[in-house]
């Protein structure tokens, strides 16, 4: 079996899969922080090994394991750095469970993990895709012919750092009014009417509802970045921010319309006919970070059922 683990900022979602992409179990824990994250992937993988095994659901042996987590990651080595909310200054996370693993062992960002995910779980995968997620920050994943690309230093699909504003708010990168600072949930913290954006937003609160106009014209802007800087077939949107908040995927291809309804170059690119959003299933990460191990060849597809 393959086990993928997507290591969040206080849970980690872990998952086996056979090899024919049928989901065999699956657990969460929390991730703890600093050194006991690598002590939750080690129980995680464990767990699962011994669950699998006693469910007779097919070989309990871990042939692979890939792993998804956020922070600076040298996916050769398998070390993490700079991991904030993990509180990980430096972890060598891959090298640390390669005891429990029969086969090769691969960490990856969060974000490429989902895209690679993403992908595997679509109907009908394009030979190249990006996969925008929305959530606390914003930040996307390469796909192309089934792998993963992370550009030079991994920095490919950093595209919440972009500074579009010069008069907008600092950033948390140390730049001026990055896409990041009106198009992710960073930018919807705050104190709102009702508590909670969400109630703001029911409520027809201005401040909420013009936030929302920027989140969707931000998040627009880097659908476009993505689709005629990088060139790809289909952008799909994902994350907490797009399956928590109603019609955010609908506005944002509405945006995209518009703009083609004033522009000739952009119609005749067809932005809104190409954005896809991603099923919403909170395993999308855990199976992409399943799938890490062989991004090197073609991803294979995944059907989400358990095998009883």
């Amino acid at each position: 079996m393959r086990i993928g683990i997507d290591i969040g900022g206080t849970k980690a979602h872990a998952i086996a899969i056979d090899h024919e992409g049928v989901v065999l179990g699956e657990l969460r824990l929390p991730s703890g922080r600093g050194n006991a994250v690598l002590a939750t992937v080690r129980e995680a993988i464990t767990r699962l090994s011994a669950e699998v095994a006693a469910g007779g659901s097919g070989d309990a042996r871990v042939e692979s394991l890939g792993m998804g987590i956020p922070g600076w990651v040298d996916a050769d080595s398998g070390v993490v750095s700079h991991a904030v909310n993990l509180g990980i200054e430096r972890l060598e996370l891959g090298g640390g469970v390669a005891d429990l693993v029969d086969g090769p062992v691969r960490v990856d960002n969060d974000v490429n993990a989902a895209a690679l995910g993403a992908f595997a779980l679509l109907e009908q995968p394009p030979d190249s895709m990006a996969y925008l997620n929305v959530g606390t920050g914003l930040a996307a994943g390469i796909v192309l012919d089934g792998r993963v690309w992370r550009g030079f230093r991994g920095i490919a699909g950093e595209v919440g750092h972009l500074p579009v504003d010069p008069d907008g708010i600092v950033c948390i990168c140390g730049q001026i009014g990055c896409l990041e600072t009106v198009a992710s949930g960073i930018a919807l913290r705050g104190d709102w009417a009702g508590g909670d954006f969400a109630t703001a937003l029911a409520q027809g609160d201005a401040a909420a509802l013009h936030a929302r106009r920027l989140l969707v014209h931000g998040v627009a802007d880097a659908v476009q970045v993505l689709f005629q800087t990088i060139g790809v077939e289909t952008v799909v949107l994902g994350g907490g921010v797009v399956n928590n908040l109603d019609g955010v995927a609908e506005s944002v291809r509405d945006e995209l319309a518009a703009r083609a309804s004033r522009s000739p170059f952009v119609a005749s690119l067809g932005l809104a006919e190409r954005l896809r959003v991603a099923p919403n299933e909170a395993s999308i990460p855990a199976i992409g970070a399943a799938l890490l191990p062989e991004s090197g060849s073609r991803a294979s597809t995944v059907r989400s059922s358990h095998r009883r």
